[in-house]
């Protein structure tokens, strides 16, 4: 398993990347922020059902008196950022869009040494500035600002969903201290946005989607909501800031283990 570790948050980047590929899609077709996110998290919460179903049904315990954790990880979290990064994706190029919602490492460090009283070393800022530069290069940024319409609102949303992202990583955080998996974290998440966006998501245009083109409907709506709700936020529980402090931290080693040796 270790051997394929890679694979997984390589995997997370690429699929996570996608989704301003398929938001744009639906926003043409007509459908609005509500429709997309609420569609999405209602189809996830089914897919995942059958999978823990299968897997492991222990994963569906909870215990009532953390639920509150649950409902503030869904929507000072996983709801903002879908909210905020959907509607970002409408006013900005997605390259700046993914970079502001990168910016996330930032916040992390800053929240969890407001709430965890977690030190903020100099390594871990380095790490962050590195995630935020990685993003920048491999999103094309930097290639395309000088023909970019930046749009004030467009930014703004774009640095709220990578706030709301770093407060989706503090509550899993606390849920994950309480003993639960990243995937039971995900699924109540799921739950709790589906349940709220049911009165708000337009059915009608949904049900048009379909029918206008069934086999296409069916088969891009699945890629989208099961990469999304199954792969990508299974692994993410772990946040980016400590991939980055990981990766930074070992390459710190092989440098002073190189100078050692010559």
């Amino acid at each position: 398993m270790k051997k394929v570790a890679w694979f997984f948050p390589v995997s997370a980047g690429i699929l996570w990347g996608s989704v301003g590929i398929f938001i744009r899609s639906l926003s043409g077709y007509g459908m609005d922020t509500a429709t997309i996110v609420g569609s999405r998290t209602m189809i996830s919460v089914i897919l995942m059902l059958i999978g823990i179903a299968v897997i492991d049904k222990s994963q569906l315990k909870i215990r009532l008196k953390d639920l509150w954790i649950f409902v503030l990880a869904s929507w000072l979290g996983m709801f903002g950022v879908n909210l905020t990064y959907n509607e970002a994706v409408n006013y900005v190029h997605l390259s700046l869009a993914a970079v502001l919602l990168s910016l996330s490492p930032v916040y992390v460090l800053i929240l969890a040494r407001v709430f965890f009283k977690e030190k903020i070393t100099i390594r871990k800022v380095g790490c962050a500035a590195l995630a935020v530069f990685g993003c920048s290069l491999a999103s094309g940024l930097l290639e395309s600002l000088g023909g970019m319409k930046l749009s004030g609102y467009g930014i703004f949303l774009g640095v709220a969903s990578g706030v709301f992202y770093a407060m989706y990583s503090m509550f899993t955080k606390i849920a994950m201290k309480r003993g639960y998996s990243g995937l039971t974290i995900t699924f109540y998440c799921m739950v709790v946005i589906a349940v709220t966006l049911i009165p708000f998501t337009d059915w009608k245009i949904l049900g048009a989607y379909f029918t206008e083109a069934p086999v296409h409907g069916a088969i891009f709506m699945i890629l989208h909501y099961d990469r999304i709700s199954i792969i990508y936020k299974w692994i993410t529980h772990i946040s980016s800031s400590y991939i980055f402090y990981t990766v930074f931290s070992e390459l710190c080693k092989k440098l002073r283990n190189f100078k050692m040796s010559s």
